[in-house]
C-alpha cells in the first residue's frame, strides 16, 4: 500500500512539481539561458558573415553555390533575425523593470528566457553543420549569345541644372518642381548618419561644394532604392523669420495632403496626424534646408521629441553655430561641411560636370557617359574623380579601370577589368564571354571607367555587353573622340573646355609658387604666360612647375618662345603639352585631313574664320583630291572640319551674319604652327611628297612688316617653293611690286585692306582674294590658270575685257562692290566653267544700257503722244542722254548713272510704267542675256529687274541653281534681320503673280527657305508658292490677296501639310485680307510656326478663325507662335473668331492655350476688344469688389477677359493704342497664365483706368519692368482696390486712420490700403526693377505705401509730365515713423515736369539709397523733399532745374559717405 502511494505521489510530483519547477527555473535561470544564447548567435552571425564572403567571392567567378550552403545561409539568417526580433532592446528593459521601477517583470522574463531555451539547440545545430570544405560545384557553361545591333540616334549634350540657395538672398518661395530641382547634400556621413538607428535629427552646417550635392528629386530616389525610407519630403526656410505657414504647405504638398485653411496650430494639428499615420507603416524622412535658425518644429507640426525610429529630420545651414542649442541631445548629430576634404579637383569648372555626371551616373537613359575633349584637357583627372567620388556614396558595389592606347590591348583590359570584379580569367577562358556573363549576370552594380578611348571599340569582343543588356552596368568614357559611340541612342556626351580665367589662376599660383601674386612686377607677365596657356590644365601645370622660382628675365624669354610657338626652352612643354596635340595631330585618318589642320594656323590667333575662307584657300592650294566642282570640294572642307571639331582639334566660332565659323584653341594652333613650322619638318623624315611649312611675319623682299600687318606664307618641304601668301592690314597701307618677287610658284594669294597700284603676273596663281583693296584689274584678267577670283568690298568700278581671258574661272565674288558701274560686253558670256557668282550688294545696272536703245527712243514718243507730263519726258530724255554720252566717254567723267535712274524708280508712283519699259526691250543681246546664258551655275547671288525674260521657259539660269540669295524687282527693300540663317533667298517684286507658275522662278521657289513677295495681283498663294521648304516668309503691298490660305481651294493635290516648316510669317499691307487661317488645315500644317507679324491689314477682322462647335481645336497648330505681332489693323476686333454655336456658355467651352507664346504686342488697334470674341453672359464678379464698387468696370471690358485663352509663359507684352480698353486683366484669369511675364508696357490707352490691379499679385511675381505713356484716363499704376484679404495680411481695422489729406479727393483704394498693414506683404512686385511713366494726367500718386515697400528691386524711376501727381508715394496721416528703407536698391530717380507735385512723399519712411543719378525738373511746387529721412551718396549726380528753391540743398545736405 507504501509503495502504491509512493509512486502515486512520485508519478504526481513528475507531473506536478518538475513542471513548475521546470517554469521556475525559467525565471532563476533567466540571465545565463539569454546570455548563453546570445554568444551563440553571435558566433552563428561572424560564421555566416565568412561564409557570405566566400559565396560572394565564388559568385563573382561564375561558380555555382551548392544547394546545402544556399539552405544552410537561408536558414541562419531566418534565425537570427528571429532572435533580434524576439531579444530586442525593448524587451529586455521590460524583462529588468516593471511599471514602478523597482522590480523585474516576471512575466516577461520568464517568456524570455523560455524562448533562449528553446531556441539554443537550434542554433548549436546550425554550428555543428556550418562547416563547409567546398561550396561551390564548378562554373557555370557560358550562354552562346549573339551582339545586339546597335540603335543609331543622336547623342544629347549635357546640361547642368541651378546649384544651391545662396543664404545671404532668400529665394522667392518655390513651387514642387523648383524644390525638387534643388540640390541637398549626399556625402557618406550623411549616409552613415541615416543608417544609424540611434540618431533621429541630423544638422548639416556649413558650405557644401557642389560636388557633394545632387537634386531633390534624385535624392528621393536614392533613399528608396537603398530601402532607407519610403517617404522624403522637403521645405526651405530661407529666411531669419519663416513662414510657417508656407513650410506646412510644402511639406503636405510633397505628401500628397490638403491642408485646409486655419490657424498655424490647428494646421500644425493635422499635419502632425497626418504624419503618424504615415509613420505607422513608413519611414519617413523630413528635410529643412537653408535654415538661418532651428525653427519651432511643434508649430509647424513635427515633433522632434519622438523617440520614433521610422521617422528623421535633416536641418540643413550654410551658416555658423546656428544648430549649437542641439548638440545636447543624445539622438542629435551635426555634420560639419566648413572644411571640405581635399580633392584633385577643386575649381567650379569641373566641379559643375562632376556634379551632372554624377547625376547621369543615377539615370537610367544615360548610357555609356562620354567625357570629350581634347588632349591635356583633363578628361583623365575628372572620370578618376568621379570614379572615387562614386564608391565614397555607395552608388557602385564594383568600380572597374581600364586605360587605352592608341593600339589597346584587350587582353589587359579584360584582366584590369576582371581583376576589379573580383573574376579569375584563365588563359583557355572565352575571356570575353565570361566577362559579359559576370557584368550582366550578377545583382551587383557595377561601373566600368574606360579612360582614353581612341577609337570606336567593339564593347561586344572586349566583355561589355550594354548594347544587349544597357541596364547591365554603367560605362564612363573619356575620350577625345565626341564621336565615340554616337551609334548609341542612350549616348551623354559631356563636351570639356578649358579652365575658366579664375580656375586657371589658382591653378597656376599653385604650382608656379605665390610669388606670381605677390610681386608687382612679375604678375603681369605671369599672366601673359598664363594667357599663352589657353586655359590648357596640361599646359598650365607643365610651364607652372618650370618656371617655378625662375627669375623675371627667364620669364619674359619663357613668354616670348610661347608667343612665337618655339619653347624649346621651356623644359617640359614640347614634350608633355604639344606632344599630347601632336599626337592627335598624327592620328587623324588622312593627309587631306592633316593638312586642313595645319592650314588653319594661318588665321590670327583667338579668332574665328570662315570655313569658306578655309575652302577657298585649299582649293587654290589642291588640297581636295577626286573633285569635280567647287560643291564637291565645299562638301569636302565640311567633312574635313568636322573631322577636326571631333577631335577636339578645332573648335565652334563665335558666327557672325550667318556665316560659319571656327576657331583654334591658342595652344592648339600654337601646336599647329609648331608642326608647320620650318624646324620641325626638317626633323621628319617620313618621306611625303609634300609637308606644309609655316613661316610667320616673313619680310617680303626688303618691305619690312609692322605691329598693323600681318605676314604668312606656306611652302611645301619638297623644295620650298612659297605657294600660299597671306597679308592682312588693319588699315589701308600701299604695296610695292618688289614684294612679290621670286614668287612665281604662287598659288594662292590673300590681301586685306591695301592699295596695289599694279601687279604681277602670276602665272600659277589658282586662288586671288583681295578683300577691300585698290587696284588695276587689267592685269589680273592676264592670271589665265585662276580658278577662284575674290574681290569682296574692294575698290572696283569697271570689269574691263582682259576678263574675257579667264576661261578657267570657276567662282567669281564681287560682293560689296558697291562702285561696279560697267562690265565690258562678252566677259560674263566668256566665263563658260563659272559655277558660282556673287555680286550681291554689287552691280545693279542691268537695264542702264537699254536707255540708250532705240526702243528707249520710241518709248520716249510714245509718253509724248500720250500726254505724260513734262517734267516725266524730260527725264527720260535725260537718262538717255546720259547713257550716249557715257559710251563716248569714261564712267567716272560722269555721274553714277546706275544710280541716278534708281532714285527715279524709286521716287516714281508708276513703277509699272518701267516694266512696260523694260519689257519692251530686247533681252536676247546685252549683259542680262550674258548672265542668263551661264549654264553651269550652281550659285548666284544677285539683283535683277522685273522683266518678263525671267519668266520664259527658254531662261535656263535658275534651273541648276542649288545656293541663291536672289532679288527680283525695282526696290531695293531694307533686308530682314536673321535672313543671314537661310541658305536659300529669293525676293520677287513688280511681276506678274499668275505669270511665275512653270517658269524657271517656280524651280527656285521649289530650293527657296527664306522668301519676300511684293506682288499686287497675288490671290492665292498656294497656287505659286512651293511651301515644303519655305522656313521664311514675308508678302508686302499683295492687294488682291483675300485669304491667305483659302481651303476652299484645297484640292487633292494641295501637299498633305501647308507650310510644314515656315518658322516666320510676315504679312504688310494687304489692303483686302480678310482671313489668315482657317481653323481646320492638313495634319501637320504650319507647326514650326514661331513668329507671326501682322501690318496694316484694313480688312482683317480675326487671325484665327476657329469652328468651335466641336469643343476642340482641331489642328490649329499656330497657337504655337513664340512671338505675335499686330500694327494698324483698324477692323481687329479678336484675335481669335469662334464660329458656331461653342462660344455661348451653354456649351462646353473651347480652351486656347498659347503654349509657347512669349512675346505678344498689340499697336494701333482701334476696334480690338478681346483676344477671343467669345459670348460669357453672366459673368460671377469678385464678392469683395461688388461690394466695394458695384458701379465698377465688368468683366467684358477687359482684354484678357476670356478665363478659357491660357499664357503659361508670356514674357513680353506690348498694348499700344487699342481701342476702347478699360481693363487689361480678367478678375478672375485663366490658370497659370501671365505667371512668367518680366515686361508690361502700355501705351496710348485713353480709357484705361487701372495697369496692374491687385489681384493680379500672385500672378506677377516675375515682373521686372512696367512701362507707361500717354494713357489720360490711367487711376492707378498699381490698383488696390480688389484686395482680397487673407489671415495674418491684415490688422483690425481702426476707424481713427483717415483719408491722407494730401491727396485732394477721396480716394477709396486709399482708404482699404490705409487701413489694412501689409508691411509683410512683399511678393507681389518684388522683383520690378524699372518704371516709367509718363503723360498719365489723371495719376495722382505713384504708389501706395504697402507697394512700396514690396519693390525692394527697384533700380530705375521715371516720371514725366504727369500734371496732377502730388506725392509720388502717398502716407497715411497719423502713421509712425518707420526705420526700413523704401526702395533700398534704386539707382536712378527722374522726376520731370510734375507740376503739382508736393514732395516724394509726406509719410514718415527712410529712404537709404545708392542713387547715381537724381534728375529733378520743373517741379514747382516741390520746396522739399520728403518728410522723412534721406540719405544719399556724396557722389551722386544731383541736377534741379526749374523747381523748389530749397530742393537742391536739401539734396545736397543728405548726401553721405557710402
Amino acid at each position: 500500500m507504501v509503495d502504491i502511494c509512493l509512486s502515486i505521489a512520485g508519478k504526481l510530483a513528475e507531473y506536478t512539481v518538475a513542471p513548475v519547477l521546470r517554469q521556475f527555473g525559467y525565471l532563476v535561470h533567466f540571465g545565463s539561458n539569454v546570455g548563453s544564447l546570445n554568444s551563440r548567435v553571435e558566433r552563428l552571425d561572424a560564421r555566416r558573415k565568412d561564409l557570405e564572403r566566400r559565396v560572394e567571392a565564388a559568385t563573382d567567378n561564375l561558380q555555382i553555390i551548392s544547394t546545402e550552403v544556399e539552405n544552410w545561409l537561408r536558414d541562419s539568417k531566418r534565425t537570427i533575425q528571429e532572435k533580434k526580433a524576439c531579444f530586442e532592446d525593448a524587451s529586455i528593459a521590460k524583462a529588468t523593470c516593471c511599471s514602478n521601477g523597482w522590480f523585474p517583470n516576471l512575466k516577461v522574463r520568464h517568456s524570455l528566457s523560455r524562448k533562449a531555451k528553446k531556441m539554443t539547440p537550434d542554433v548549436d545545430k546550425l554550428l555543428e553543420q556550418g562547416h563547409f570544405t567546398s561550396i561551390s560545384s564548378g562554373a557555370r557553361r557560358p550562354k552562346i549569345e549573339y551582339p545586339a545591333m546597335p540603335y543609331y540616334e543622336d547623342s544629347t549634350i549635357a546640361s547642368s541644372p541651378s546649384g544651391a540657395s545662396n543664404p545671404t538672398n532668400p529665394p522667392a518661395p518655390m513651387d514642387l518642381s523648383e524644390r525638387l530641382e534643388y540640390r541637398l547634400p549626399y556625402t557618406k556621413d550623411l549616409l552613415k548618419s541615416l543608417q544609424d538607428d540611434n540618431i533621429n535629427m541630423i544638422g548639416i552646417s556649413g558650405i557644401i561644394r557642389e560636388i557633394d550635392t545632387v537634386t531633390t528629386k534624385e535624392f528621393i530616389k536614392r533613399m528608396k532604392q537603398r530601402y532607407l525610407f519610403k517617404e522624403v519630403v522637403m521645405a526651405v526656410a530661407s529666411q531669419q523669420n519663416p513662414d510657417l505657414k508656407r513650410i506646412q504647405g510644402e511639406i503636405a504638398d510633397m505628401l500628397h495632403l490638403k491642408l485646409e485653411n486655419g490657424s498655424l496650430v490647428e494646421r500644425a494639428q493635422r499635419l502632425h496626424a497626418a504624419m503618424s499615420a504615415i509613420l505607422d507603416s513608413k519611414r519617413l524622412l523630413l528635410i529643412l534646408a537653408d535654415v538661418w535658425k532651428v525653427p519651432d518644429l511643434e508649430a509647424i507640426g513635427i515633433s522632434p521629441g519622438d523617440d520614433n525610429k521610422r521617422c528623421k529630420i535633416i536641418l540643413i545651414s550654410q551658416l555658423p553655430n546656428v544648430f549649437s542649442e542641439l548638440t545636447t541631445r543624445t539622438n542629435f548629430e551635426l555634420l560639419l561641411q566648413s572644411t571640405p576634404r581635399d580633392r584633385p579637383v577643386e575649381f567650379e569648372s569641373r566641379i559643375s560636370i562632376i556634379r551632372d555626371v554624377m547625376d547621369a551616373l543615377t539615370d537610367d537613359e544615360s548610357n555609356p557617359i562620354v567625357l570629350c575633349g581634347m588632349g591635356g584637357i583633363g578628361k583623365t583627372t575628372l572620370v578618376m574623380e568621379i570614379g572615387a567620388k562614386a564608391s565614397e556614396v555607395d552608388l557602385f558595389d564594383n568600380v572597374a579601370i581600364a586605360e587605352f592606347t592608341q593600339e589597346p590591348d584587350l587582353v589587359k583590359i579584360q584582366g584590369k577589368i576582371a581583376k576589379a570584379l573580383g573574376l579569375e580569367l584563365r588563359a583557355d577562358d572565352d575571356r570575353a564571354a565570361k566577362l559579359r556573363e559576370r557584368i550582366s549576370g550578377g545583382t551587383k552594380r557595377v561601373l566600368l571607367i574606360l579612360d582614353n578611348v581612341w577609337t570606336q571599340l567593339d564593347l561586344w569582343e572586349v566583355g561589355i555587353p550594354i548594347f544587349r543588356y544597357p541596364k547591365s552596368c554603367k560605362l564612363l568614357v573619356s575620350s577625345r573622340n565626341q564621336d565615340i559611340f554616337q551609334e548609341m541612342k542612350t549616348r551623354k556626351n559631356f563636351p570639356i573646355g578649358g579652365l575658366s580665367i579664375e580656375d586657371a589662376w589658382s591653378l597656376f599660383k599653385k604650382v608656379a609658387g605665390g610669388s606670381v601674386e605677390c610681386d608687382p612686377e612679375l604678375r603681369p607677365i605671369a599672366e601673359q604666360v598664363l594667357d599663352e596657356c589657353g586655359g590648357l590644365p596640361v599646359a598650365i601645370t607643365t610651364v607652372g612647375r618650370a618656371l617655378q622660382g625662375k627669375s623675371i628675365t627667364n620669364w619674359r624669354d619663357a613668354h616670348r618662345q610661347l608667343r612665337k610657338a618655339c619653347p624649346e626652352d621651356v623644359p617640359g612643354v614640347i614634350e608633355h603639352v604639344y606632344g599630347k596635340i601632336e599626337f592627335s595631330y598624327e592620328c587623324l585618318p588622312s593627309e587631306q585631313a592633316k593638312s586642313c589642320f595645319l592650314l588653319c594656323c594661318l588665321f590670327p590667333e583667338s579668332g574665328s574664320f570662315p570655313i569658306e575662307f578655309l575652302f577657298r584657300l585649299g582649293f587654290g592650294l589642291g588640297l581636295f583630291k577626286g573633285i569635280d566642282s567647287i560643291a564637291e570640294g565645299r562638301d569636302n572642307i565640311k567633312t574635313l572640319v568636322d573631322t577636326l571639331k571631333s577631335r577636339f582639334l578645332l573648335l565652334d566660332g563665335d558666327e557672325e551674319d550667318g556665316v560659319e565659323v571656327v576657331k583654334m584653341h591658342d595652344v592648339v594652333r600654337d601646336v599647329a604652327m609648331y608642326i608647320a613650322s620650318a624646324e620641325s619638318t626638317q626633323k621628319k623624315n617620313d618621306g611625303l611628297e609634300k609637308r606644309i611649312v609655316l613661316r610667320q611675319r616673313m619680310e617680303l623682299n626688303g618691305w619690312p612688316m609692322n605691329e598693323e600687318s600681318t605676314c604668312t606664307s606656306l611652302a611645301t618641304s619638297t623644295g620650298g617653293l612659297t605657294e600660299l601668301l597671306l597679308l592682312i592690314n588693319e588699315r589701308e597701307l600701299e604695296l610695292p611690286a618688289t614684294i612679290f618677287n621670286g614668287m612665281e610658284d604662287l598659288k594662292v594669294l590673300l590681301i586685306l585692306g591695301s592699295t596695289l597700284p599694279s601687279f604681277p603676273l602670276l602665272k600659277n596663281l589658282q586662288t586671288l582674294m583681295l578683300g577691300d583693296c585698290h587696284l588695276n584689274l587689267d592685269v589680273i584678267g592676264e592670271l589665265r590658270t585662276l580658278m577662284i577670283l575674290d574681290l569682296r568690298g574692294s575698290d572696283v568700278q569697271i570689269l574691263p575685257d582682259t576678263f574675257k581671258n579667264l576661261s578657267n574661272l570657276r567662282m567669281l565674288d564681287l560682293t560689296k562692290c558697291e562702285e561696279l558701274k560697267t562690265i565690258a560686253a562678252g566677259v560674263i558670256s566668256s566665263l563658260s566653267q563659272l559655277e558660282e557668282l556673287y555680286m550681291w550688294d554689287s552691280f545693279q545696272d542691268w537695264v542702264v544700257e537699254k536707255l540708250a536703245s532705240t526702243e528707249t527712243t520710241d518709248w520716249i514718243s510714245q509718253l509724248e503722244e500720250r500726254g505724260q507730263p513734262e517734267e516725266e519726258v524730260d527725264m527720260w530724255k535725260i537718262l538717255n542722254r546720259l547713257e550716249v554720252e557715257k559710251r563716248r566717254s569714261e564712267p567716272e567723267e560722269l555721274e553714277d548713272l546706275g544710280r541716278l535712274y534708281k532714285d527715279v524708280v524709286a521716287s516714281s508712283n508708276r513703277k509699272d510704267e518701267h516694266t512696260k519699259w523694260a519689257n519692251s526691250m530686247d533681252w536676247t543681246v546685252g549683259i542680262l542675256s550674258e548672265l542668263l546664258s551661264l549654264s553651269r551655275l550652281t550659285t548666284l547671288e544677285v539683283i535683277l529687274p522685273p522683266v518678263d525674260i525671267l519668266l520664259r521657259t527658254s531662261c535656263k539660269l535658275f534651273h541648276k541653281l542649288e545656293r541663291f540669295k536672289i532679288s527680283i524687282g525695282w526696290d531695293l527693300w531694307e533686308e530682314h534681320e536673321g535672313l543671314e540663317d537661310y541658305e536659300n533667298y529669293l525676293r520677287v517684286a513688280d511681276l506678274d503673280a499668275s505669270s511665275i507658275a512653270g517658269t524657271g522662278i517656280s524651280f527656285l521657289l521649289k530650293k527657296t527657305n527664306a522668301l519676300e513677295l511684293k506682288l499686287k495681283n497675288l490671290s492665292d498663294p498656294l497656287n505659286v508658292l512651293d511651301c515644303a521648304n519655305l522656313e521664311f516668309l514675308k508678302l508686302e503691298d499683295c492687294d488682291a490677296l483675300e485669304y491667305f490660305i483659302n481651303t476652299t481651294s484645297l484640292t487633292e493635290h494641295t501637299p498633305r501639310s501647308i507650310f510644314p516648316v515656315l518658322n516666320y510669317m510676315c504679312i504688310n499691307g494687304a489692303s483686302k485680307l480678310k482671313e489668315i487661317f482657317p481653323g481646320n488645315l492638313p495634319q501637320g500644317s504650319l507647326q514650326k510656326l514661331k513668329e507671326l507679324v501682322l501690318w496694316n491689314l484694313p480688312a482683317l477682322t480675326y487671325v484665327w478663325k476657329v469652328e468651335s462647335k466641336s469643343g476642340c481645336l482641331g489642328n490649329l497648330a499656330a497657337i504655337y507662335v513664340e512671338t505675335l505681332c499686330i500694327y494698324g489693323c483698324q477692323s481687329l476686333e479678336a484675335i481669335f473668331g469662334l464660329v458656331g454655336s461653342g462660344h455661348h456658355e451653354e456649351e462646353a467651352p473651347l480652351e486656347i492655350n498659347f503654349l509657347s507664346l512669349t512675346q505678344l504686342i498689340l499697336n494701333g488697334l482701334p476696334s480690338f476688344t478681346w483676344i477671343s470674341n467669345r459670348n460669357y453672359k453672366g459673368v460671377a464678379r469678385l464678392p469683395e469688389v461688388n461690394n466695394l464698387y458695384p458701379n465698377s468696370v465688368t468683366v467684358e471690358h477687359s482684354l484678357f477677359f476670356d478665363p478659357k485663352v491660357y499664357f503659361p509663359v508670356l514674357r513680353h507684352l506690348y498694348i499700344i493704342g487699342v481701342g476702347k480698353l478699360k481693363e487689361i486683366w480678367n478678375k478672375q484669369p485663366s490658370p497659370n497664365s501671365f505667371c512668367e511675364l518680366t515686361f508690361l508696357s502700355v501705351e496710348n490707352c485713353d480709357e484705361l483706368l487701372h495697369l496692374v490691379p491687385t489681384h493680379m499679385q500672385s500672378r506677377l511675381q516675375k515682373l521686372e519692368t512696367i512701362w507707361a505713356e500717354n494713357c489720360s484716363s490711367l487711376e492707378e499704376i498699381f490698383e488696390v482696390r480688389r484686395l482680397t484679404v487673407n489671415e495674418g495680411d491684415a490688422s483690425t481695422i481702426s476707424s481713427s486712420k483717415k483719408i491722407p489729406s494730401s491727396i485732394s479727393q477721396p480716394d477709396q483704394g486709399m482708404q482699404l490700403n490705409n487701413i489694412m498693414d501689409f508691411k509683410q506683404s512683399r511678393q507681389g512686385f518684388q522683383n520690378i526693377k524699372s518704371l516709367q511713366v509718363t503723360r498719365c494726367r489723371s495719376l495722382r500718386y505713384l504708389f501706395s505705401p504697402s507697394i512700396a515697400r514690396g519693390l525692394v528691386k527697384l533700380e530705375r524711376l521715371y516720371i514725366r509730365d504727369c500734371e496732377k501727381i502730388e506725392e509720388i508715394i502717398a502716407a497715411a496721416e497719423g502713421e509712425e515713423k518707420e526705420d526700413e528703407s523704401i526702395l533700398p536698391r534704386l539707382k536712378d530717380l527722374s522726376i520731370l515736369d510734375l507740376p503739382n507735385l508736393g514732395s516724394f512723399s509726406q509719410g514718415r519712411y527712410t529712404f537709404e539709397w545708392s542713387l547715381k543719378d537724381i534728375d529733378i525738373r520743373k517741379c514747382n511746387k516741390m520746396n522739399n523733399f520728403c518728410s522723412g529721412s534721406l540719405s544719399i551718396p556724396r557722389k551722386v549726380r544731383i541736377t534741379v532745374l526749374d523747381s523748389g528753391e530749397n530742393l537742391k540743398q536739401e539734396l545736397i545736405n543728405c548726401r553721405k559717405e557710402s
